[in-house]
């Protein structure tokens, strides 16, 4: 069977609700899709399918020529993944893989929200609800041999146009997936602007415990699941071999969660010797000294911390169960190891002012995080977020379900005028200063490092705001 596996990428659609500064969004740069990568090592382990990666956020084909690609390249089953803010893009390229004579699937959290809207649209055949691992594989044997789908875990499907949804699919062992399948991406159009290049992406765990007012939850995301130290030092080992990664960003929520297990990890890359650095999220409460000092022998570079927010109230609001204490104390522990601390901010959460919003920005200047990154609060769906713009009024109906059905094309308001404004602002005050300059200059590792550096710094200058 021939699959092509895609994501499509429309800016102009996509940054109708987009929380990240436009300009941002051009320099930040494009990792690998990590969920897709999954899903074709398993169909090639499984089934020995020819597979295929289109990553449109980075082809940036438009919609016409990812038409021809596709119709040259004529496959049976085309799998599209997507987010309920990507949807658009998702369905315009499910369109054109339909006018081929594919059987189209869609994936993504998109279908544990909106299944039956989503299924609405004639171009979409199936969908893929919960994790896509096995039920690609399984949706691939049975159109292949032509046998009954309807038992498949995780699938949601038509039949004289009724949508049935069965169960998400919830993969319980992740030590027994394959590696993604990282020989059919194209390494070198892949960068971030902050880390070594070449660089790739990578996860330990899967699954978070906690419940911020902004996330989204999902079964699997209640499930908590880890791989094994071996198999996840295995994995660098052969990405360095083999790409000659210089960085791995992972892409665990919370990878500290369990401090035997992180120590475990960085004891066997220290044990090999392995000569690669590597970054990941966390939260302020999953570190201790003991933890920053292994990783930093390890090779980690950064960690990222979802602050959030420089006012108290605000964060009881976001339900982060965390102080600004203990943001200021493991900010310092964090430099003081020798790894640098990355911070999130949102701007514009519900009841928000402009004093509370300056609040959060002087907090951020003040904690001196080596990179900063602000985003316009957005209502997500599926979220306590997205719970209070419905409950204050922000929003009169399921704005994402009007969204996915085409009923809309309105903007999703901001719970404070020009919130996006004020992320911009925020950009220019913490990163436009010379302490900040010099601050960076000190910590430049390579002519790559100045590069991107100097390229972030003329976007800055140039921001409308």
């Amino acid at each position: 069977m021939k699959i092509i596996l895609l994501q499509n990428h429309n800016r102009e659609v996509e940054m109708v609700n987009t929380a990240l500064a436009t300009e941002m969004e051009k320099v930040r740069g494009e990792f690998p899709p990590l969920g897709l990568m999954y899903i074709a090592s398993m169909l090639k382990r499984e089934r020995n399918d020819e597979v295929e990666i289109l990553d449109n956020y980075v082809e940036n084909l438009s919609v016409q020529a990812l038409g021809e690609v596709l119709k040259e390249k004529q496959p049976d089953l085309v799998g599209i993944s997507t987010m309920t803010p990507t949807f658009k893009s998702a369905l315009a390229a499910a369109k054109v893989a339909k006018e081929t004579g594919a059987m189209v699937v869609m994936g993504g959290p998109q279908l544990s929200i909106y299944p039956n809207e989503t299924l609405s649209h004639d171009c979409i055949d199936f969908g893929v609800v919960g994790e896509g691992e096995y039920p690609m594989v399984e949706l691939a044997e049975a159109l292949s041999s032509g046998t009954d789908y309807s038992g498949i875990e995780g699938l949601a499907y038509k039949t004289n146009g009724n949508v049935h949804i069965n169960p998400e699919r919830i993969v319980d062992d992740i030590d027994a997936l394959p590696v993604p399948a990282r020989d059919l991406i194209h390494h070198e159009m892949y960068s971030s602007a902050v880390a070594l290049d070449p660089m790739t992406t990578m996860i330990s765990s899967r699954g978070c415990p906690f419940h911020c007012g902004f996330c989204a939850k999902f079964p699997w995301d209640n499930k908590l699941r880890f791989r094994s130290a071996k198999m996840v030092v295995d994995e660098i080992e052969q990405v360095v071999k083999d790409y000659g990664v210089r960085e791995v960003m992972f892409y665990d929520t919370v990878m500290t969660l369990k401090k035997d297990r992180i120590i475990e990890i960085s004891d066997e890359i220290i044990r090999r010797g392995l000569k690669i650095k590597w970054e990941t999220p966390t939260r302020v409460d999953l570190v201790d000294e003991e933890i920053l000092a292994k990783i930093a022998e390890a090779g980690c570079s950064r960690l990222r911390y979802g602050v959030e927010s420089g006012v108290p109230r605000i964060l009881e609001l976001m339900r982060k169960k965390t102080s600004l204490e203990q943001v200021r104390r493991v900010f310092r522990m964090t430099q003081a190891a020798g790894i640098e601390a990355f911070a999130y901010f949102m701007i514009g959460y519900p009841t928000e002012t402009l004093e509370t919003i300056k609040e959060t920005i002087q907090f951020a200047i003040a904690l001196k995080p080596d990179m900063a990154m602000f985003t316009a609060t957005v209502a997500h769906p599926s979220t306590h977020l997205y719970e209070l713009a419905r409950q204050g009024g922000l929003i009169k109906t399921d704005y994402w379900r009007d969204f996915t059905l085409g009923e809309t094309n309105e903007k999703l308001p901001f719970f404070v005028k020009d919130a996006d404004l004020w992320a911009k602002k925020a950009y220019k005050k913490f990163y436009l200063r010379p302490a900040f300059f010099i601050h960076r200059l000190k910590k430049m590792r390579s002519w790559q490092d100045l590069s991107k550096a100097a390229s972030a710094a003329l976007m800055l200058m140039r921001m409308k705001d």
